[in-house]
């Protein structure tokens, strides 16, 4: 009864760790828009972007194999959560191959789909939420 319980809190809180994400991914994404900053370390952030990718890719196939075959709402909010933050990675990515290519204004303008995304997968997220918890 009570990791029911335990598991539809946790469930409701990565959902909601998702609209947050989403919003404040919108707000620096105008912001960077009308205040652009300088991007540095090109090599990094693309190596990191790969690596993010790949692995947060890894964990969300995992996370949503395993919680279908356990009926776990919080774990399948948790595999889409890391899937979302694998496109991120992309995002990263097309940022800094933007900038990388003499295109700064790239780098802001990836997050305003990334942001959409976001808040996209936080719907499918909650479907998926609420199908387990019938």
């Amino acid at each position: 009864m009570y990791m029911v319980m335990y598991e539809d809190i946790a469930g409701v809180l990565i959902v909601l760790t998702i609209l947050f994400s989403a919003i404040v991914s919108g707000h620096e994404s105008v912001d960077c828009l009308f205040n652009p900053k300088p991007v540095t370390h090109l090599l990094a952030l693309v190596i990191a972007s790969i690596v993010g990718f790949v692995g947060n890719e890894a964990v969300a196939i995992f996370r949503i194999r395993v919680s279908k075959e356990i009926s776990s709402a919080a774990l399948i909010a948790d595999g889409y959560h890391a899937r979302v933050d694998g496109w991120t990675s992309l995002a990263v990515l097309v940022g800094a191959v933007g900038v990388w290519m003499g295109y700064p204004i790239v780098d802001p303008m990836v997050w305003i789909p990334n942001t959409w995304m976001r808040f996209g997968t936080r719907q499918v997220t909650w479907k998926e939420y609420e199908k387990y918890q019938r």
